[in-house]
């Protein structure tokens, strides 16, 4: 009798192995040179590549896509339509997740790529007609991410997105409609997030965050717009606004609780923020033709600078270095020149320029 006991109890754990490692791969793929290439390693693994390559208005030839998952209760799934697709997706680690949908309609060329390593992380990524390509590479646990891209034409260049985040519970999102666009960020250590949105042609948008709580909003509409934002330190904010063509914006933040916005319409500004410290502020509005912002806040904490420029070929130079320090520039016209330094502590300068 308990040999008959201890031969169930063997049985019964080596079932739950077996029911532990049992991993899910669907594949469905209709057409002609469809490629398929699905590797799972671990528990509780789940794939699902569905791949239309049909010679038609809505299909294409010689899709691929590779999944690649080791560990366990890890899911990928993947879904091509169109010419020429590619999608790569490898996940090391504990309940990942990843969904990949590429293109309808005339889809050319495009190209997708995936590496998480950690637990718990997240990725979404589509894109729609030509030439595209989304690379996410995420290493920790809990990270997110979502990329969407679209041409909104045919025959177009395609745009660019790549996210990089190393470390836990970090959030990117970037959104591009239009063509010839490129959005890359890069968080690292823990809770940043960023959000990046370009509609139009032949803009460029780079985030770029280390520590942790720190938050980069980017948002350009219209064509060959550039935003920069860095922040580094902890709690650090910055918002970019740029309607028109032809604007640039630079924010550099480096500190705890700083915080940046910029506003830019119309075309041709060129907005240039940097801020060294704790809790200072700075804010910049440019609408016009060609204005020109430059605001250094350095050497201590708690400044404050506003800059409001309307009209053309205005310039505004602030800098104030020390703790405690205000300055407001206001120039309504153009051609007005204002340069403020203020070196020291609990400082205070107004500036007003009109025709």
């Amino acid at each position: 009798m308990k040999k008959q006991l201890l031969s169930l109890a063997v049985l019964l754990m080596g079932s739950s192995i077996v029911v532990a490692q049992v991993n899910t791969s669907d594949v469905n793929s209709n057409g002609v040179g469809n490629t398929a290439v699905v590797l799972q390693v671990g528990g509780g693994n789940d794939s699902d590549i569905d791949q239309d390559g049909s010679m038609n208005l809505l299909g294409g030839v010689g899709n691929w896509a590779d999944v690649d998952q080791d560990g366990f209760d890890n899911a990928a799934v993947i879904d091509q339509q169109g010419n020429y697709n590619r999608a790569y997706a490898v996940q090391v680690g504990n309940d990942n997740y990843s969904n990949q949908s590429q293109g309808v309609g005339w889809a050319e060329n495009n190209s997708q790529s995936l590496y998480q390593e950690g637990n718990d992380n997240k990725s979404y990524q589509l894109q729609r007609w030509d030439n595209n390509t989304g690379i996410v590479i995420q290493v920790g646990d809990g990270n997110y991410s979502d990329q969407e891209q679209r041409t909104l034409s045919n025959g177009a260049m395609g745009n660019y997105g790549y996210v990089e985040q190393n470390g836990d519970r970090n959030y990117a999102y970037q959104t591009q409609l239009g063509s010839n666009n490129r959005a890359e960020a890069y968080q690292t250590k823990f809770d940043n997030f960023s959000d990046q949105y370009q509609e139009g042609n032949g803009n460029k948008a780079y985030v770029k965050q280390w520590g942790r709580n720190n938050r980069a909003y980017e948002y350009q509409y219209g064509n060959d717009n550039d935003s920069y934002t860095r922040n580094h330190g902890k709690s650090n904010i910055s918002g970019t606004l740029q309607i028109g063509n032809g604007n640039t914006a630079d924010t550099r933040q480096f500190g705890e609780g700083n915080k940046s916005g910029t506003l830019q319409v119309l075309e041709g500004n060129n907005s240039k923020t940097f801020q060294n410290g704790d809790y200072n502020l700075s804010l910049t509005g440019q609408f016009g033709f060609y204005n020109t912002s430059k605001t250094k806040q350095t050497g201590g904490d708690w400044n404050r600078s506003g800059t409001l420029q309307v009209g053309f070929d205005n310039v505004a130079n602030t800098t104030q270095f020390g703790s405690s320090n205000l300055s407001l520039t206001g120039q309504f016209g153009n051609g007005h020149m204002s340069n403020v330094s203020q070196s020291g502590n609990s400082n205070a300068s107004f500036v007003l320029q009109t025709n």
